[in-house]
């Protein structure tokens, strides 16, 4: 009788040496869409690229993408036609509305066998009013709602910047990540207008505990927070926005706990996306992940996945 073990090893085997066909549950596939598929109404830029990932059917060229036109068609749940096209590119826009909840999305070759698909999420969260478009491409990226901000981007003619995006979304989130990817650890520098970085954050678990504490006498409580702080490598704060403002005084006192790492850059920003946990009851730093140093100690313990196969 073979033992588990030896099953075990052959399969680890089979998928070392045989990339191109299903593993894991997922089907060979050429394409795959660049980032995750939360949005929020408004308009939107769905991207795709040549798949290198474990799943993929072949070694195709990146520049292989531009020899094909694709048939895209969106639809809802209940099979009606929302868009219909064939583009000669890789991306192309649409509009969510409003009472849309969910909608599917297919991108097949013209003349090919070969599509992806998958279903738009509309994401429930307060959309606090900002100042500038380039305030509101910030609040898309680090709320990862990056498909509203590649439609900001496009207006701006700062379209370039997508492939900077998928590198960095890539490093934060590896192939086929099993958690939420609601947000993300780059924003849209106003002076530069390039993709940094937010500065790495440490004590983020001091700094829940006193917010609520600080928040425990309150009666209404609202269900997201977020937070811009600008700070420099003096240690200094040169800006903080609280949304809820009317939070302002309570959140201040708690961010002294924070410890920002200014190694890279004089200065930085740093967006805490605060909400409740499942009871209610108490507030976190959901995007902790994006604020914590990978080479820092506990990282490795506290997010463990890096990926299918290592």
């Amino acid at each position: 009788m073979v033992s588990k073990k030896y099953n075990l090893f052959i399969l680890l085997i089979g998928l070392l040496v045989t990339p191109y066909v299903e593993a894991d549950g997922y089907p060979c596939k050429k394409y795959k869409f660049d980032f995750n598929q939360e949005v929020v109404p408004g308009n939107i830029i769905i991207s795709w690229s040549i798949n290198t990932g474990l799943n993929r059917c072949g070694e195709f060229q990146k520049e292989d993408i531009t020899k094909h036109s694709y048939v895209i068609v969106v639809s809802n749940l209940q099979g009606d036609v929302l868009l219909s096209d064939t583009i000669a590119q890789n991306w192309f826009a649409f509009n969510v509305l409003e009472n849309e909840a969910l909608a599917h999305v297919r991108v097949a070759e013209l003349n090919g066998d070969e599509y992806i698909d998958t279903l738009l999420k509309r994401k429930h969260i307060t959309l606090f009013e900002l100042d500038t478009k380039i305030d509101s491409i910030i609040f898309y990226l680090t709320n990862g709602l990056i498909l509203n901000a590649l439609y900001q981007l496009h207006s701006l003619n700062l379209q370039y910047l997508r492939d900077s995006l998928i590198q960095e979304f890539t490093l934060l989130f590896p192939e086929h990540y099993p958690h939420n990817q609601d947000f993300f650890n780059c924003y849209l520098d106003p002076e530069s207008l390039l993709l940094k970085k937010m500065l790495y954050t440490r004590n983020l678990t001091g700094f829940s505990k006193s917010l609520n504490k600080g928040t425990k006498t309150l009666t209404k409580k609202p269900e997201d927070i977020y937070i811009n702080i600008i700070s420099r490598n003096d240690h200094s704060t040169t800006r903080v926005e609280v949304f809820p403002k009317e939070l302002t005084s309570l959140v201040l006192s708690s961010l002294t706990l924070l410890e920002f790492d200014h190694t890279e850059n004089q200065e930085g920003l740093t967006t805490l996306l605060i909400t409740r946990k499942k009871n209610g009851r108490f507030y976190y730093v959901k995007n902790s992940r994006a604020l914590t140093n990978p080479n820092s100690p506990g990282f490795q313990k506290k997010f463990p996945y890096t990926g299918p196969i290592h």
